[in-house]
């Protein structure tokens, strides 16, 4: 496997722990005490932050494909 691909599944499988581990903190059962409000995942912040990702990685990608100097 090439640095590049490893670099980019590396990239790719933080963000998704990253994601589970959000996932499991906010969907746990854990009850909220009388008179707290329980706030779930916002899907608006939750989307843009993996489009985020997904830029992220299109550019390191183009960055690494990028021819060298002369």
């Amino acid at each position: 496997m090439t640095g590049r691909r490893w670099l980019a599944r590396g990239v790719l499988g933080f963000m998704v722990l990253l994601v589970l581990a959000a996932l499991a903190t906010t969907t746990s059962s854990d009850a909220a005490p009388a008179g707290h409000e329980q706030h779930g995942v916002d899907p608006v912040g939750a989307a843009l932050l993996v489009l985020d990702g997904a830029v992220l990685l299109t550019v390191v990608g183009l960055l690494l494909r990028r021819p060298r100097g002369r």
